[in-house]
């Protein structure tokens, strides 16, 4: 879990995190000084919050559900279900109450790592090959599950699953195309350009769902922790699970390889190699139908209104990096999702 830059130590945190910190110590770690905090990035709803210690207990992170407050059940749950065989952070104390803060809580213990955005920057192509593959690893492990209707801490029900996701999602991208905004963002050529493909590979879902899987969600670059390990690069925890529900792998997949370049890939085979090695199943043209569950995910972000003008731009580059390689016919060329 990385830190941000304008992360604290401490005692001068910001008094929002500080008062947090010592309501939450007071009462749940009584008998820990606190040495330092800092606000971790890439919680984009929620708020992170590493504590260290005066003592050599190792470092915790507090994670507050301000968004969903209903999420920590859902969360809770599944890391119950995937702990056994996919990494994730192990929990210390629950407050799916909150009486304490006024909010849910979960105390986590803090994971050694960088995201796998972060590996990405650092110039070594082979630690982002070997993390790719060990991420494929860790993808064939979701999949095995699928969702409990009853674990050790809470009962839960799946999120509705027709078991057609050509018709959901051909409906939902109709009524996307609808939106103002949407249209306003990406102009009609590409929105034209989006319906033709959507249209295209729409009927390959029905054909490559068989049995509902277990899908993270929120599978971006940001959620995969990584670190070495024995002179390897590995997954070093799955964070934030309150967006799971029933689906296809290749949810997941399109998310994770989302700014993959066709032309000069990274990330690929590397990826679905160790995914099929590990005992996962890729229909012919997963590459198009990841593609086109991420699209559809693209295209409902770009909805929202109060969306950031730099979080725009990228999402349109996306787009417009999918109506090139179409327009350029290499559609069925492309080994991967850009």
């Amino acid at each position: 879990m990385d830190a941000s830059p304008d992360s604290f130590a401490g005692p001068t945190p910001p008094p929002s995190s500080r008062d947090l910190v010592e309501q939450v110590v007071g009462k749940v770690l009584s008998r820990f000084r606190v040495a330092a905090v800092e606000k971790l990035a890439g919680g984009k709803s929620n708020t992170m919050l590493k504590v260290s210690f005066e003592s050599p207990d190792d470092p915790v992170v507090v994670r507050v559900y301000d968004r969903d407050p209903s999420a920590i059940h859902r969360e809770l749950a599944i890391l119950d279900l995937v702990r056994a065989t996919v990494p994730v952070p192990v929990v210390l104390h629950t407050e799916p109450a909150g009486t304490i803060i006024g909010r849910p809580f979960v105390i986590l213990r803090y994971v050694e790592g960088i995201t796998f955005h972060q590996l990405t920057t650092i110039g070594d192509i082979g630690a982002v090959h070997a993390a790719a593959r060990s991420v494929g690893q860790t993808l064939a492990a979701i999949g095995r599950h699928t969702w409990p209707a009853t674990t050790g801490r809470a009962r839960w029900t799946a999120r509705p699953h027709t078991g057609n996701d050509a018709a959901d999602v051909l409906t939902s991208f109709g009524e996307l195309c609808a939106s103002t905004v949407l249209r306003q963002r990406i102009g009609e050529r590409s929105l034209n350009q989006m319906r033709e493909f959507v249209r295209t590979w729409s009927p390959r879902l029905a054909q490559e769902l068989r049995v509902p899987q277990l899908v993270h969600g929120d599978f971006w670059q940001g959620n995969i922790l990584v670190r070495r390990e024995s002179g390897r690069w590995k997954v070093a925890a799955i964070l934030d699970w309150e967006s799971a529900s029933l689906g296809s792998c290749l949810r997941d997949i399109g998310v994770f390889l989302r700014y993959e370049c066709a032309r000069d890939p990274v990330l690929e085979p590397h990826l679905s190699r160790a995914f099929l090695e590990a005992g996962g199943c890729l229909p012919e043209g997963w590459q198009q139908i990841a593609r086109l569950y991420d699209l559809f995910t693209v295209c409902k972000r770009l909805t929202v209104p109060a969306l950031a003008d730099g979080v725009v731009r990228e999402l349109y580059e996306v787009i417009e990096a999918l109506a090139q390689t179409q327009a350029n016919g290499e559609m069925g060329k492309v080994r991967l999702v850009e």
